[in-house]
This record gives C-alpha cells, structure tokens and sequence, in this order.
C-alpha cells in the first residue's frame, strides 16, 4: 500500500455521519486533514456542512480519495460498498479502507479479500467508547491488520483514539468489538435491572446509582447509563440508539452459534432489546430497556 503520512496528498473520504462518524470526522477536519463525508441523511450532511466539511449522498462522490473510513450501520452495506466503482473501479486513487462499523468478521474477511483485488489493503477497526469518545478523540481503535498498515495510518488513528492491536488480520479487530458488547450488552440489562429492583424498594434509583458505582457492582455501564436510568425516559439526555444493540446482539448470537459458543446471558438481552424495537423505540436512547415491563 502507499504511506498515507504525508497529509498534504491524503484525501479521506467518511461514509457514515451518524452520532458517532460525525464527531470522528470533525476530529479529522480540526486536524487539518481533507475530508469529504458521505451519508444519505441531508439532515446530517448539513450539519457537517456548516463544520466545514463538504458533504455528499453518495459514495460515487468520493473518487479522488485515496483513504476511506467506514462507519455503515450493517454487511449488506458495507459489502454493498465494493460495487461503487469510484472506490474500486478502473483509474481509483483508493488505496486504504479503514472499517470502524461494527459488522462481525465474516463480513469483514469478505470485503478485505475482494479489496485486495483492487490493490486496496484494510484496516479493521471497530472501535468502542461510545459518542464521548467519538467527540473528545479517545476510542479505543480495535485495529486488526498487518503492523505496517496500521502504521502507514497512524497519524490518522491518533486523532480519532488509541490503538489496541487485536491481531494482524482484518477481522480480528471485531472478533475483540463482539465480546466487548457482549459484556456490555449485559452489563446495561443489569444495570437496568438493578435501577427497576432500587424503584420497587421504594428507594431513588439517582441516589442507589451514587452509592454502588464505586463498590463492587461499579462499572463504565453503571456509572455512564445508570444515571440516565434513574430519571424520567422523556428527561433523557441522548447517546446510542436502542437499534445499535438490537442488531449487535443479534450479531454476537449468530457469530457465537457459527462457532459453537454457548452464550446464554446474551439471549435475555437481544430478547429485552428486540422487544425494544417493536414497542417503537428503536430511535430511542439505549437505556430504553430500563422502561419495558415484564
């Protein structure tokens, strides 16, 4: 692959704007990098817009990036992708493709051994530390890919987080990101459970929240969604979509059965978030689950 390190040559196209693409994006605008944005939300490209960013609806736009970074809500689109001859068809400036979605590693060998037909390598990167993470800069970049890719593009990753390396192929990077949400997947349906169990006590879930966060039952779930929790759904402030855990955990099962891995936690929790999404609250923060009723 080309050294992407000379930042006065790199054009880095942004597919997926969403809460967590766009801080990531800006992030790169702020650090002097050209940056083209792609999503099919007018809503969002404008708000890039107005950062400063030029904005487009379609991937077809991007044809004199030589680096993209990909943020697409599932495979289908991601793989989808590799049709858009601007990025791999004849005459494309695409050399590197950096997967930060979280897709699962079927998806991402697939997409990695038909980019390397076009001379393109890819970086897996999934990452984690929610939209506080995307806006201040510090991800945790789960990066599977050889270490001369990773460092070729390093002096992009830096500004988006830390690099953990995961291991030397694409699709280790989300092997890791898969038992990441698992454990936090079932961290927040606990920690939702406990904010319903302190409400039934006749106790403050806020107050409970206080108390228990720095005991043993503490945790980055307890501590960042606990007290979202504890208040009204309408009084909210906003971070993930319930819809993000919904199709991770239907994720995870499915990778876990093709592997044979017995994870029965998981199936309480894509069930608490499935039935999420059908009560109309996909959009809806993720601490949604706090309010179903059993």
């Amino acid at each position: 692959m080309s050294d992407v390190k000379d930042q006065d040559d790199l054009k880095i196209g942004f597919i997926g704007i969403g809460a967590m693409g766009l801080p990531m994006a800006r992030n790169l605008h702020d650090a002097g990098f050209a940056v083209t944005v792609v999503d099919p939300s007018e809503h969002q490209r404008g708000r890039a817009e107005e950062i400063g960013m030029t904005a487009a609806a379609s991937a077809s736009e991007l044809g004199d990036s030589t680096l993209v970074i990909i943020m697409v809500a599932n495979s289908a689109q991601l793989l989808g992708l590799l049709d858009e001859q601007a990025l791999f068809g004849k005459g494309s400036l695409l050399r590197t493709a950096i997967i930060t979605s979280t897709v699962g590693p079927p998806a991402v060998h697939e997409f990695a051994q038909r980019a390397a037909a076009h001379d393109v390598e890819v970086i897996d990167l999934a990452v984690t530390g929610g939209v506080a993470g995307a806006t201040g800069g510090t991800l945790t970049l789960l990066a599977g890919a050889p270490s001369a890719a990773i460092d070729s593009a390093r002096p992009i990753l830096e500004r988006l987080g830390t690099v953990t390396i995961c291991g030397d192929r694409p699709g280790d990077g989300q092997a890791v990101k898969l038992v990441n949400n698992l454990v936090a997947a079932v961290n927040l349906a606990a920690v939702a459970e406990g904010i319903r169990f302190a409400a039934g006590l006749g106790l403050d879930p806020a107050n409970v929240v206080e108390i228990i966060r720095n005991g043993a039952a503490g945790s980055w779930m307890l501590s960042e969604r606990g007290p979202r929790m504890a208040v009204p759904r309408t009084e909210r402030s906003f971070d993930t979509h319930a819809a993000i855990f919904a199709k991770d955990t239907a994720l995870i099962g499915a990778v876990a059965e093709d592997h044979g891995t017995k994870v029965p936690l998981l199936g309480v929790v894509e069930a608490q978030f499935a039935r999420a999404v059908e009560a109309g609250w996909a959009n809806e923060d993720d601490t949604c689950i706090v309010d179903l009723e059993f």
